[in-house]
């Protein structure tokens, strides 16, 4: 879950500093070193292959995100051992991409409570409400979340 996910980005900072870590960093570690300093587990292949990439620039995110080419990032991404659809939804919000909403168990099980009285759907149902902001439906989520937390304290 979420909780899992800030420790694993807090101790991958702790690498660098305090700061998120560039893909030397990374590179600068064995896959074992890199599993025992961060909880990444099976995800500790996935980040050093991506930081080799980054550092041959055949991942040259930063440059396709500025030029827009979004779905170019999703095929490159796509196609890495380790990137599914919700990491790689997340890491296109990062680089400025909102039309997807990164769905894990704890979105999805906001969104149907929210919206469905609790009723299982699917990842693509859970999102439907916000399908109307188009490319700005990740921004249009997050800012409902944050409306909702306001609302339920005495701010």
């Amino acid at each position: 879950g979420w909780r899992n996910t800030k420790t694993m980005c807090e101790a991958l900072c702790r690498i660098n500093g305090g700061f998120f870590p560039q893909p030397e960093d990374i590179l600068n570690l064995s896959e074992r070193t890199l599993r025992k300093r961060v909880p990444v587990g099976y995800r500790a292949s996935t980040i050093l292959n991506i930081a080799e990439m980054q550092e041959a620039n055949s991942l040259p995110l930063d440059d396709l995100a500025s030029e827009k080419k979004f779905d170019e990032i999703k095929r490159l991404l796509g196609s890495i051992k380790g990137c599914g659809r919700y990491s790689i939804n997340h890491m296109l919000v990062l680089l400025g991409c909102y039309d997807s909403i990164p769905v894990d168990s704890e979105v999805l099980a906001y969104l149907r409570e929210q919206y469905f009285g609790d009723k299982h759907i699917s990842e693509r149902q859970a999102v439907m409400p916000y399908n109307h902001f188009g490319e700005y439906k990740y921004l249009a989520y997050k800012f409902s979340r944050i409306v909702r937390r306001l609302n339920y304290t005495d701010c």
